[in-house]
C-alpha cells in the first residue's frame, strides 16, 4: 500500500452503455430476459461500480500483487438506462484503516426511507420511488451483500442525505495479498 492512499480520494467514472450490457443480452440463453427492455442490466452496475472503485485505489496500491474488490451504489432502478445512455458513478475513498479501505458511493436520487435502509439488502426488497411504481428486481443490494461478505467486508446504506434525498452506499474491504498463482496467468 503506497502512502497515497488516503482518505478523500475522489474520482468520476463514466461508462456508456452498450447494448451488450442490457437485460437482454446478460444471459442470451434466458427466453424471458428477450421480452424486457434493453436497459443496462443490475448484474453489469455491480460489475460497473466494482470497475470504479478499482480504478479509485489502483493507482495507489501495488498492483497486482494488492487488491481489494470494491462494490456498489443505489442499484434500485428508479429510472432504466437505456444502451447508449453513460452512466456516471462517484467514489470518495472514505477512510484507510489499517488494511481496510472505506469507499463511499453517492447517488442523487430520492434517498431510501428511513425504515427500509437494511430492507434494501434482502432478496426480492422493492422501495416504491416516488411515482408509486417499484423498480429493478430487489437483487442488485442483496447481490451486492453477498460478494463484499465474501471478501469479509460490509456493507450498509445511509440516506436520506440532504433535503431529504439522496443515498450513500458505504463499503468496508479488507486490503488483501494476490494469491501467487493467479498473478502467473
Amino acid at each position: 500500500m503506497r502512502d497515497t492512499l488516503r482518505p478523500g480520494l475522489e474520482a468520476t467514472f463514466r461508462y456508456r452503455v452498450p447494448d451488450s450490457k442490457t437485460v437482454p443480452r446478460i444471459y442470451d440463453e434466458a427466453a424471458d430476459f428477450q421480452l424486457m427492455p434493453r436497459v443496462l442490466a443490475t448484474g453489469y452496475m455491480v460489475a460497473l461500480v466494482e470497475w470504479a472503485c478499482i480504478e479509485l485505489i489502483k493507482p495507489h496500491l501495488d498492483w497486482p500483487r494488492e487488491q481489494s474488490l470494491g462494490t456498489h451504489v443505489d442499484l434500485s432502478h428508479t429510472a432504466a438506462t437505456p444502451a447508449g445512455f453513460t452512466v456516471e458513478v462517484r467514489t470518495r475513498l472514505q477512510s484507510v484503516e489499517g488494511r481496510k479501505l472505506v469507499i463511499t458511493v453517492t447517488d442523487h436520487g430520492p434517498g431510501i426511507p428511513q425504515a427500509e435502509l437494511e430492507r434494501v439488502f434482502e432478496k426480492f426488497h422493492r422501495v416504491a420511488p416516488g411515482d408509486g411504481r417499484p423498480a429493478g428486481t430487489g437483487l442488485g443490494l442483496s447481490i451486492c451483500r453477498g460478494l463484499i461478505g465474501a471478501m469479509d467486508g460490509t456493507i450498509r446504506a445511509e440516506s436520506p442525505l440532504l433535503d431529504g434525498a439522496g443515498t450513500r452506499i458505504v463499503i468496508e474491504l479488507p486490503i488483501a495479498e494476490a494469491r501467487q498463482d493467479r498473478l502467473a496467468s
